[in-house]
């Protein structure tokens, strides 16, 4: 059993996927599984991947039978995901190399649920790489090294960006909590990202810049935030009723409002 598995939604990357591949095989620690789930691409991004399986055998390829959407390709990679630990990575994104030894590390030390770290962007148009507003509030976070909901009740949804790609996970954590991406077109991370936030009873930050996220890509699901603007209010009516039916809505109800 690797110890981690990084999951790799696939649609249409082909100009991406071989820097975000490296990112991750070339980690220095290397004990990991990289899935990749092809969303019916189009383009030459299956041939990539095939490709990089010949030379090296912990990357794993499945195939979606019709569109389903990052969502459903993340769900599908967590059912057969065979990692103690679960990292998410866009095919447009890369790591730093040192990433799942710093996060594993983290995790381990603080027998942690989660563990986030610090991340940067790089704008394809401008070319050039640029802070990420709202990404880790360092300012925010408690001054102890492992934390829970408890310890900052009231804006424990203001401590990271709701995005699931800078973030480690324990499997057995995601499993036993029934955490699932939500199938909006947009806005599919943060139902996720949320709910094991008031879920975890250990979370620890990596104070560290470990991925590199892309923006302005005119390909990625972010780009088309607008036109479906719905899906936010959609992702959060159904966050709401997560948790309250899980019994968390009364204790986080003001991050959740200043969230909205």
């Amino acid at each position: 059993m690797p110890k981690v598995s990084v999951i790799v939604p696939v649609y249409n990357c082909e100009k991406y996927i071989a820097e975000c591949l490296d990112s991750a095989l070339c980690q220095t620690l290397s004990d990991i599984e990289v899935i990749c789930i092809n969303d019916s691409s189009g383009d030459s991004s299956v041939s990539i991947i095939e490709e990089y399986m010949r030379d090296d055998s912990r990357i794993k390829l499945i195939h979606n039978e019709c569109d389903k959407g990052q969502s459903y390709s993340r769900n599908r990679a967590i059912e057969i995901a065979q990692g103690e630990y679960i990292q998410f990575l866009d095919a447009d994104d890369y790591f730093d190399s040192s990433l799942v030894e710093k996060m594993v590390s983290a995790m381990q030390r603080n027998h942690a649920d989660i563990a986030i770290c610090k991340s940067r962007g790089y704008d394809e148009k401008a070319k050039k790489e640029h802070q990420l507003a709202g990404a880790l509030n360092l300012e925010l976070l408690p001054e102890k090294e492992v934390f829970s909901k408890e310890d900052v009740p009231e804006y424990i949804f203001q401590l990271t960006a709701g995005w699931a790609w800078d973030k480690m996970y324990r499997a057995g954590f995601i499993r036993e909590k029934n955490l699932r991406f939500q199938g909006t077109r947009v806005a599919n991370d943060e139902l996720f990202v949320d709910l094991s936030l008031g879920e975890a009873e250990a979370i620890v930050a990596v104070r560290d810049e470990l991925v590199i996220h892309r923006t302005n890509v005119i390909t990625s699901i972010e780009y088309t935030r607008e036109r479906f603007w719905h899906c936010g209010y959609e992702m959060l009516a159904e966050e709401k009723k997560e948790l309250e039916s899980r019994g968390l809505f009364p204790m986080l109800k003001r991050s959740f409002v200043n969230r909205a």
